[in-house]
C-alpha cells in the first residue's frame, strides 16, 4: 500500500498550474493507493458548483467548485487515464477568500465523515479544525483513513491536545486498521507529538520504516512557523500499529520531484 500526504498550500503558490501538474505526474509515478491533502482550497466567490461522479459526499454540505485544488488534481489525473475517488471537508475561511479543507483522494470508493475536533467550530474562524475521515480499499482489504490539519500545542488541554483526544474518539469508533496523515504543527520531539503516541495505539511510520529518505518536512519561516530556525518534521503518516513499514520517503522536496508547496510531502509504503 503506497500513501501521499501533503500540505499544498493551494493557490498561494507562484506558478501555481505548473505545480499543480508536478503533483500530478508524482502521483501517477507513485501509483498511490490513498492520498491525503491539506490546505485545499475554493474561492469563496466562485459560484461555479461541479457535480463529479467520482465526488464521494459525506456529512459536510460544502458544494465543490471547479477551482477546488483536489477537483482539479482529479481531473488532470482522470485525463491521463488515472481514476481517483476524492472527498472533500471544509474547515474554515482562509485568507479572507478561501474555503479551506482537507481531502481525501482513493483507487477505491470512499465513505466520508467529517467533523470538528476544535473548540472553535464557526467556518470564520482560522482556529476552527475539521478532520475528514474516510473509509476504503486497499487491495480488497477496508481501512480508515484519516487527513488532518491541527492547531499548535497549547497544553494538555487546549488547542492541538484537546483536537487529537477528539480525533482519538472518533478514530475509535471504527473497527478498521486506520492511516492518519497530515500537517500536524507539532514537531516530532516535542510535547505534542508525544501526546499523539502516549494517547494512541499509532506508530509513526517514519520511525519503524525499513528504509527512510529524507526527513524533514518544512525547512524556513511560513505561516504558522515564522520563528522557526530550523528544519522542522511537522507533517506525518502514523498508522495501526499491525502494519509493517517498508519505507518512509519526502517527496515534492527538490530531490523527489519539485518543490510544490512551503511543505514536503511525506510517502510512505506498507504492508499489513
Amino acid at each position: 500500500m503506497k500513501l501521499l500526504t501533503l500540505n499544498t498550500h493551494s493557490w498561494l503558490e507562484e506558478h501555481q498550474e505548473a505545480k499543480i501538474d508536478q503533483i500530478v505526474a508524482q502521483i501517477i509515478k507513485g501509483d498511490y493507493d490513498i492520498i491525503a491533502l491539506q490546505e485545499v482550497n475554493q474561492l469563496i466567490e466562485n459560484a461555479s458548483i461541479v457535480n463529479d461522479k467520482y465526488y464521494c459526499s459525506g456529512n459536510d454540505d460544502i458544494h465543490i467548485k471547479d477551482d477546488n485544488f483536489a477537483y482539479i488534481i482529479v481531473q488532470k489525473l482522470k485525463a491521463q487515464g488515472y481514476v481517483y475517488y476524492f472527498s472533500y471537508a471544509m474547515s474554515h475561511i482562509g485568507y479572507d477568500k478561501y474555503e479551506e479543507g482537507s481531502a481525501i483522494l482513493s483507487k477505491q470508493p470512499i465513505k466520508p465523515y467529517s467533523e470538528f475536533v476544535s473548540i472553535d467550530r464557526s467556518p470564520d474562524n482560522y482556529r476552527s479544525r475539521k478532520i475528514l475521515f474516510g473509509e476504503t480499499q486497499v487491495n480488497g482489504k477496508s481501512i480508515v483513513v484519516a487527513s488532518c490539519h491541527f492547531s499548535w500545542w497549547v497544553n494538555n488541554q487546549d488547542g492541538f491536545s484537546y483536537e487529537w483526544m477528539n480525533t482519538k474518539r472518533i478514530l475509535e469508533q471504527y473497527n478498521q486498521p486506520l492511516i492518519v496523515m497530515g500537517d500536524f504543527n507539532n514537531p516530532e520531539g516535542t510535547e505534542g507529538y508525544d501526546f499523539v503516541l502516549d494517547n494512541s495505539d499509532l506508530l509513526d511510520t517514519y520511525t519503524k520504516a525499513e528504509v527512510k529518505y529524507g526527513h524533514h518536512t518544512i525547512e524556513k519561516n511560513i505561516a504558522g512557523w515564522e520563528n522557526n530556525g530550523g528544519k522542522l518534521r511537522i507533517d506525518f503518516i502514523f498508522a495501526s500499529n499491525e502494519f509493517k513499514v517498508q519505507s518512509s520517503k519526502t517527496v515534492f522536496d527538490g530531490v523527489n520531484a519539485p518543490i510544490v508547496s512551503d511543505h514536503f510531502g511525506v510517502e510512505v509504503e506498507i504492508t499489513e
